[in-house]
This record gives structure tokens, C-alpha cells and sequence, in this order.
């Protein structure tokens, strides 16, 4: 747990941005909830800013460690905590502002899942602030050679002298939080989905992507990050071109890399939905096309079930 945390706290740009929001918007007296605190960083900079009561909730046991630090740093007379679930937390009053940090790569749990949008309900004072106030998630293909590599073509005959070629097809549907740092993107970013937060949560995004290629190359994958304005004038990216904040980003991988060049287009239906269990489940098809008029090749159709287990019947046809 404390090896999580410390990674999330050893990132400067992002922990500023959030200090800059909070004293931003904060007004001397505010009542504010620290959604999902962690360390309690946030709730010490909102008493720093003059809240007249900070109410931080987390259901992990790191919330032990947090009151530990505020009290060390002087904090705890007017920060307090609570171990529990956010959709079960009612506060003794209504708050001001809402400072939330729960969501991962992309923010798409600030989308997908209930949980920003149920404390606005249950906790927020009518006209009350929330942080982070807008999202914007990107996707674009990109070239990565290494990765595909290690991940995907170094699985055959004779490791071990083994076969673990079965393997290959799971690794080429695993979607998971990762940073790039030695692909290149082929062509524009398209925008997946763009809100002012909070807002009722859907359970699934859907969307048709189009991207022309703007160089020769192969597109192994496909990558998704977001842009978040914490407040007016206060972005954060999670962007693979800029410092890779705790976040980083997710790569949707290609079992089979699409060789492109410069005006050609690759098309991507993408499916992102929130399980039961707070999961991300992920489809992605397409095809490339290498002219207005020509035929789709290199089609693809993929999704993150066929990575659980190897490809029996009754899987294949839960994934089909």
C-alpha cells in the first residue's frame, strides 16, 4: 500500500495543480469533502486555505496513515475522518467545495461510475464547487515497436522449451494503465468524449473514430489519456508527450500491427463499460482503409474477456 501511495505523491505537476485549484476556489470558512483522500494531501490544503472543516473519506486503511500525517502537521483539529464507502457517507452538514482524486488513467470512472455524481447529491450545497470541473478523453494510434515486442511477439516455441504461443492472442486483448515513453502517435488524436463534471454517469461510451495518418508507420496499439480542468485556468494532462503523471494512460494493443501511410485512415469502433464488479470491460474493431473508395483490410475486432483466460469454446462465445 505505502509504495501506491508514495508513487501518487512523488508527482509534482500534479499535486501543485490540485494546491492551485483548491486555494483557487477555496473562500475562508468553506466546509469541504476530500473524496477519496489517500494521504489527506488535499484535505491539509484546503485547512492551509482556511476550510472551517474538512470531512476526508476513503474506505482504504491508508486512511490510518492520513490521520497520523495531519495530526503531525497540525491539522487535526479541523479535519476529520471517516472509513467508508463514498455512497454511504452523509455528512453532519452539507459542504461547499468536493476535491476528488478517485479515477485512474483517463478519468473515466468520473464518467462510468455513480460515485462523484451520488456525493453531489447526498453532500454538496446547492451552488457548491466541485474538483475537478471538466474532462476531455483523447485516443490516437500510435507505433511502438518495443512494446509489441516484449508483449506480444516474444511468445512462441521453445521458452523453456515450452509453448507459450496461446499466450500471445491474451496479451494482444489486456487493456491496463500504462506509460509511453518510446512510442510514436501516427495521426491526430480524436476526442472520445468531452463533460462538465459532475454529471449523471452513463454506464457505457460508444464511439466511432476516424484518424488519417499523418506519416508512414506501423499502428501497434492505440492509446487513451484525458485533460482535466481542475478549475479555470488549471489543467492537468495525462498526455504520453508530457511528464507521465501516477495516472499515465491505457493501451488498447492490436494482435496483428497495421502497416499505414501517410492519407490513409484507420477506423475505430470503441466500447468502454463499467462492470458490476468496477471493472472496465473493452471492445475494439476497425479496419484500415487506404483510400475514399477502397476496401477495409487489416480488420480487427478485440476485447479485454479474451485476456482472463485462453480462448475455449465457451469463452469465445461470451467474447464474440
Amino acid at each position: 500500500m505505502i509504495s501506491y501511495y508514495h508513487m501518487c505523491l512523488n508527482d509534482p505537476p500534479r499535486i501543485n495543480a490540485y494546491r492551485q485549484a483548491i486555494q483557487t476556489v477555496m473562500r475562508r470558512g468553506d466546509v469541504v469533502l476530500d473524496l477519496g483522500c489517500g494521504f489527506g494531501t488535499y484535505s491539509m490544503f484546503a485547512a492551509q486555505a482556511g476550510a472551517k472543516q474538512v470531512y476526508s473519506i476513503d474506505q482504504g486503511d491508508v486512511i490510518g496513515t492520513a490521520k497520523e500525517l495531519v495530526k503531525h502537521n497540525g491539522y487535526d483539529k479541523n479535519i476529520q475522518f471517516f472509513q467508508v464507502r463514498s455512497d454511504d457517507f452523509h455528512p453532519p452538514q452539507q459542504v461547499d467545495l468536493i476535491v476528488t482524486e478517485f479515477f485512474g488513467s483517463a478519468a473515466l470512472e468520473l464518467l462510468l461510475t455513480p460515485t462523484l455524481s451520488r456525493a453531489v447529491q447526498q453532500c454538496l450545497k446547492p451552488g457548491g464547487r466541485v474538483i475537478p470541473q471538466a474532462v476531455k478523453i483523447y485516443v490516437a494510434p500510435y507505433e511502438d515497436p518495443e512494446r509489441y515486442r516484449n508483449d506480444i511477439g516474444k511468445f512462441g516455441r521453445g521458452a523453456y522449451e515450452l509453448d507459450f504461443s496461446p499466450m500471445a492472442r491474451m496479451m494482444a486483448n489486456n487493456v491496463s494503465p500504462t506509460w509511453l515513453t518510446k512510442g510514436r502517435r501516427l495521426a491526430r488524436p480524436a476526442l472520445l468524449e468531452e463533460a462538465q463534471l459532475p454529471r449523471q454517469n452513463t454506464t457505457e461510451l460508444n464511439s466511432n473514430l476516424v484518424f488519417k495518418c499523418q506519416k508512414e508507420g506501423t499502428v501497434h496499439g492505440f492509446a487513451m489519456w484525458c485533460d482535466l480542468d481542475l478549475v479555470d485556468g488549471v489543467r492537468l494532462t495525462t498526455a504520453p508527450e508530457k511528464r507521465s503523471l501516477a495516472w499515465g494512460q491505457y493501451y488498447l494493443p492490436l494482435e496483428r500491427p497495421i502497416p499505414v501511410g501517410p492519407g490513409q485512415r484507420v477506423c475505430l469502433d470503441l466500447s468502454v463499460q463499467m462492470g458490476g464488479d468496477e471493472q472496465l470491460w473493452w471492445q475494439w474493431k476497425g479496419h484500415r482503409l487506404k483510400g475514399e473508395k477502397s476496401r477495409p483490410t487489416y480488420t480487427f475486432k478485440q476485447n479485454n474477456f479474451r485476456s482472463i483466460s485462453l480462448p475455449s469454446k465457451a469463452n469465445r462465445e461470451v467474447a464474440a
